[in-house]
């Protein structure tokens, strides 16, 4: 979790950029924590919740800066992937047809997952991203064909 937590009179107010460390999916927190240790939710934006903030703060008082979000991952279109699962399309997702496997230079992938693509999700060094919103995961042993 990245943001800032501050003492505003008898609370706590936190603004923050988290991850979940399973899924790895990112999420804001806006919240105040009471003196009763009761946990409200604030339901502002996380920029406009961290500039109240800062109006607020001591003098001299500076906020650290939110981590950047991470860049999109480049994309793969299928029209440029070698091999692909033709006989066995199983469905398509806007419009794209979704194949159980595709072969990219020597590695073969097959279909793990649809992709979020709003920063939340990331992708891993044995993962493709096809197409903008298709991830595909490396095959570990070669297939038996």
């Amino acid at each position: 979790m990245h943001g800032i937590a501050t003492s505003v009179k008898t609370q706590i107010a936190l603004a923050a950029q988290a991850e979940c460390p399973a899924c790895r999916r990112q999420f804001q927190v806006t919240c105040i924590i009471t003196e009763d240790k009761r946990v409200l939710r604030v339901m502002l934006p996380l920029w406009l919740f961290r500039a109240y903030l800062q109006l607020i703060a001591k003098p001299g008082q500076t906020l650290p800066p939110i981590p950047d979000e991470p860049e999109r991952p480049s994309s793969l279109s299928l029209d440029t992937i070698e091999d692909k699962a033709v006989d066995t399309l199983l469905g398509t997702y806007q419009g794209k047809p979704i194949y159980a496997w595709i072969k990219n230079g020597n590695d073969y992938y097959d279909f793990e997952r649809v992709f979020a693509g709003i920063g939340q999700e990331k992708i891993d060094g044995n993962e493709l991203l096809v197409e903008t919103c298709l991830i595909y995961r490396r095959r570990l042993n070669m297939p038996t064909q």
